[in-house]
């Protein structure tokens, strides 16, 4: 009785042949394992050498690590982390759920411009927050001081972000701040789904902005949105072999991946590569991991809709490319308009690869030159304001004509 126990294969591979489902994900998986997982892999390598950077590498197995255990600078920095763990995900979260509750069934006018109010941080870059708090924080003029100041507190006033003790907690507050509008969007969608009889018987019982756009950020976007609808219907329609392994290669660990963590093998592979100091520097691992984000948002909308959708379109003839394309495209519109309006964001307000991967002052994108501003005029705070204004005001335009589309795309599912 083997036959009993074999899988049923998916009517999509019938049709589409047995490599079909591989040429779907490959530009994915390639980007992803070549500019993410390979210096992953590299970063985790490195830390069992002794290494100068130029020199030959020598093993020292976990020396390292020991060092790393041992130095209270490190184990300082650590406790730093938990702080900022609280701060930027449970307060927000608690927040969140509490001011959502609040204002979610509430009858309050407006709230679309509550939403937008709340939305807003997550869009301006992070150059422009840390200037602004950075200002807000300081020890002579910041506004912290001088509200201290004004209600008879001077005794408390000190350098916020200059001291060991309060720097994470003022930086954690700025998480706060951060993300606690993103939880209350995505507490109120829940909220709006929740039917009225459960709470009646609850009762009863920013360079050249242009340049930056077309050369960076347009590319990044339409190629990610690219790769990433044919892997999400790969992974969500099509059986593979490891399929679990492969979404967990195109998805979590792209999304999981800070551009931090392997700057250092990412930066000898763009010098091997002959990239550095040019856009493809910074395109190629912004592509990757703009294209595991979206892959993840369109294959958990995909797998929302009804297989007889799939069923319906082989038994009128149609191929796996036009089943993708003129059925399943048109359908989940609000999933990859919410992957392209984030990934414009993100790749507008990215900081580090070009910090590192670009080297020309004509070529780096506004968050570094805002910082590359503030170091020539770092006296005349009106003059850096400005320039943080133009940093961020881009983004805040574009999420006030797209706000609608994100929030929808980000709280609905397929079939409401």
């Amino acid at each position: 009785m083997k036959f009993l126990r074999e899988k049923p294969s998916s009517p999509l591979n019938d049709i589409a042949g047995r490599f079909t489902p591989y040429l779907y994900l490959a530009p994915s998986v390639i980007l992803i394992a070549m500019f993410l997982i390979y210096p992953l892999y590299n970063t985790f390598r490195y830390s069992f050498f002794k290494w100068d950077g130029l020199g030959q590498m020598n093993f020292i197995a976990i020396t390292n690590y020991l060092r790393l255990l041992n130095d209270r600078r490190f184990l300082s920095a650590f406790t730093a982390n938990l702080i900022y763990i609280l701060l930027f995900s449970l307060v927000p979260t608690v927040l969140g759920l509490i001011i959502a509750s609040i204002i979610g069934r509430a009858q309050v006018q407006g709230v679309r411009y509550f939403r937008t109010i709340f939305f807003t941080p997550q869009v301006i870059a992070s150059v422009a927050i840390g200037t602004i708090f950075g200002w807000i924080y300081a020890p002579q003029f910041g506004v912290v001081n001088q509200i201290l100041e004004i209600v008879g507190l001077r005794t408390l006033q000190r350098a916020w972000l200059g001291s060991t003790e309060t720097a994470p907690f003022a930086v954690g507050l700025i998480g706060t701040w951060l993300w606690t509008g993103f939880c209350v969007i995505i507490f109120i969608a829940g909220i709006k789904k929740i039917n009225n009889y459960l709470y009646d018987a609850a009762q009863i019982d920013g360079a050249n902005a242009l340049k930056q756009f077309f050369h960076v950020t347009l590319p990044t976007v339409l190629c990610s949105l690219l790769f990433a609808i044919m892997s999400a219907y790969a992974l969500a329609f099509m059986d593979l072999p490891c399929k679990h392994i492969l979404t967990l290669v195109t998805t979590v660990l792209g999304v999981m991946i800070a551009a931090e963590f392997i700057m250092i093998p990412l930066y000898r592979l763009m010098n091997e590569l002959g990239l550095i100091d040019t856009y493809w520097a910074v395109i190629l691992p912004q592509l990757a991991m703009s294209a595991a984000f979206s892959t993840l948002v369109i294959r958990s909308f995909f797998l929302g809709l009804p297989k007889e959708l799939i069923d319906a379109a082989l038994v009128d003839g149609a191929c796996s490319w036009h089943i993708l394309w003129r059925i399943l495209v048109p359908i989940a519109k609000p999933a990859i308009v919410t992957s392209m309006a984030l990934t414009t964001v993100w790749t507008w307000n990215s900081y580090v690869l070009p910090l590192v991967l670009l080297h020309s002052p004509r070529k780096v994108p506004l968050p570094v030159g805002l910082i590359l501003f503030r170091g020539t005029y770092t006296v005349d705070i009106p003059l850096t304001m400005t320039g943080t204004v133009i940093t961020a005001l881009p983004m805040i335009l574009f999420y006030f004509f797209f706000q609608r589309h994100i929030i929808r795309g980000l709280t609905q599912g397929a079939v409401d």
